[in-house]
């Protein structure tokens, strides 16, 4: 199976989902998509890098992140603009992340890197945004661990929410 096979059905389960019944970019003037910093990209999941080896709205670059064996997670630094149909998974899940490590079942949660820029972060549970959205995600991220590193990949992220939450202690 292509990436282009397994992520486009993906990203259709959130065309017309989103995290409140209304335009949560309201809220804080779309500050999530606008263009970042080096290194302030969103990381995308594996084998979803080449869905973007000729994006025009953004880069790709690699990350310091690694998982599995071999795996460095890429990184897409987003010029500011984009078609929203063609979104990586990590910002049609935003705020949301899974998080499991080795052994414990998944779940999802309130992504803690997403408290400094993302008002829903700050003050909403997961439970508070739309059901929808939340379930759609949640079956996106069940989907994502049969992915060949997507068990390990998601792990990575995990340690990387950990590190945040360790860090505000």
């Amino acid at each position: 199976m292509t990436a282009k096979e397994f992520y486009e059905p993906l990203y259709k389960l959130l065309e017309n989902v989103t995290p409140l019944k209304k335009d949560c970019g309201a809220l804080c003037d779309g500050i999530c998509c606008k263009d970042g910093e080096e290194e302030s990209g969103m990381l995308l999941f594996p084998g979803e890098e080449q869905l973007f080896s000729d994006c025009d709205f953004a880069k790709v670059l690699e990350s310091s992140c690694e998982y599995g064996e071999t795996g460095t997670a890429k990184l897409l630094i987003c010029r500011g603009e984009c078609d929203r149909t063609k979104r990586p998974l990590a910002c049609r899940i935003f705020p949301l992340v899974p998080y499991r490590h080795e052994g414990e079942p998944l779940k999802i949660i309130m992504d803690p890197r997403a408290k400094g820029i993302c008002p829903l972060a700050r003050s909403l549970e997961k439970e508070q945004l739309e059901p929808l959205f939340v379930k759609r995600v949640t079956e996106i991220c069940k989907r994502l661990l049969q992915l060949k590193d997507g068990a390990a990949y998601i792990d990575m992220l995990s340690d990387l929410c950990d590190d945040v939450n360790f860090l505000k202690l």
